[in-house]
């Protein structure tokens, strides 16, 4: 019988036993999307490294337009104008208004910027009709960044902001962790490839292996299968074994507790190896089994195709994560909608259900997707999933949930 654990104690328990990744490699920052930096970059310069206009218009001493109004009009002589890839020459003086662009220098002498739609030219004069206060239109010389100061700190996964800044700091390299090597293993005799045309009767293509595969690539995993294997206790402890030279293992199938369910016991025969839990009191996930191996999670995954993608974003990527030294028990973020009809829960677990998003008025409509756990068609069509806790026996339609994304789906991974 399993014995179930909630998924807050099943997460805990990784958290304490999973160890990060330590190796690193130096890469191209322009390579570097979505990898996990090794250690912290800092500024080498102010960025930017000069003061710069913020707008289109003319760069002046902020004490020179000071009463001006539309009534009332303040007039400067026209200086030279600077362009936005040129250093401008000289100094401007008091009375004067240089014509500067969006990204421009500040002129030495100037310390505020009038914006365009406030000046009019008359030949050589500039009639202003609004004042500005002293840096206003103006960054200043490290006020973005300030030389010294950390711009992405160690432990990011490395987004596509993050590399525009390091690009516009000159960083071209960066150390980064290296990519985790993942074995997949889906097991049943049932199971045959993708590639299958006549599907033998009784048979089912494997869905879970490609699915788990594709989501830890999405994470930054290098993947080692999809591998097939039968039920024998030889065939499975062999190929266990053979992926403890990698960071974690994914096995799908063989974790509930009949006859034919082998993964638990050929890995309670592999040395290093420690069960945390078997039973996960989550619905659909129940036949869930987390272990580790000297360090590195290995996740068995519910062999139906909805129960293993719900269990994936669970526990499977947490556990994955917590290898690559993130934060595994952060939740993504989600999205706020009102429940579109009843939900009840009579399992006493954790209950997981997927559903599609609908724009409702100025806000988010949830669509319950009811299938069974051996379906997979639902994962296809739904938005994200949301949760009804253990100890709720039913939401009532109009009630307010939190919808998670599925990968690729709603809302946000980090």
């Amino acid at each position: 019988m399993l014995q179930l654990l909630t998924l807050e104690h099943a997460l805990e328990m990784l958290q304490r036993e999973i160890l990060p990744i330590e190796e690193s490699e130096w890469v191209e920052t322009s390579d570097a999307l979505g990898r996990i930096l090794a250690e912290e970059v800092r500024a080498g310069d102010d960025l930017p490294p000069w003061p710069r206009s913020t707008v289109d218009g003319f760069a002046v001493r902020a004490r020179d337009t000071h009463g001006a109004s539309e009534s009332s009009p303040v007039y400067l002589r026209m200086g030279p104008e600077v362009a936005v890839d040129d250093a401008p020459g000289g100094r401007l003086l008091p009375g004067e208004a240089w014509p500067v662009a969006t990204g421009s220098v500040v002129p030495d002498g100037a310390d505020a910027v009038v914006m365009l739609e406030w000046t009019s030219v008359h030949g050589q004069v500039v009639e202003m009709v609004r004042p500005v206060a002293q840096g206003e239109n103006i960054i200043g010389a490290g006020e973005d960044v300030p030389a010294g100061s950390v711009l992405v700190p160690r432990g990011r996964r490395l987004r596509a902001p993050d590399l525009g800044v390091l690009a516009a700091a000159g960083i071209t390299r960066v150390k980064v962790l290296r990519r985790p090597r993942v074995a997949v293993l889906s097991t049943g005799d049932e199971l045959v490839s993708p590639e299958v045309r006549d599907l033998p009767r009784g048979r089912v293509r494997d869905a879970n292996g490609i699915m788990t595969a594709a989501r830890l690539r999405q994470e930054g995993c290098h993947v080692v299968g999809p591998r097939l294997l039968p039920d024998d206790p030889q065939v499975i402890g062999q190929a266990l074994d053979e992926a403890r030279r990698l960071d974690a293992v994914y096995v799908s199938g063989g974790t509930s507790a009949g006859s034919r369910d082998l993964v638990p016991q050929c890995l309670s025969g592999l040395s290093g190896v420690r069960v945390l839990a078997h039973g996960l009191a989550v619905k659909p996930g129940k036949p869930t089994l987390l272990a580790v191996w000297e360090g590195r999670p290995v996740v068995g995954l519910p062999g139906h195709p909805l129960s293993a993608g719900l269990v994936m974003e669970l526990v499977g990527v947490p556990a994955i994560r917590l290898r690559m030294g993130l934060d595994g028990g952060r939740r993504p973020t989600g999205i706020t909608a009102c429940l579109a009809s009843e939900v009840s829960n009579t399992s006493g677990r954790m209950l997981c259900v997927p559903c599609r998003l609908r724009a409702a008025g100025d806000g988010w409509l949830a669509e319950p997707l009811w299938s069974k756990s051996a379906a997979i068609g639902t994962l296809a069509v739904a938005d994200g999933w949301f949760v009804v806790p253990a100890e709720t026996v039913g939401l009532a339609a109009g009630s307010l949930v939190t919808v998670l994304p599925l990968a690729g789906g709603v809302g946000a991974l980090d």
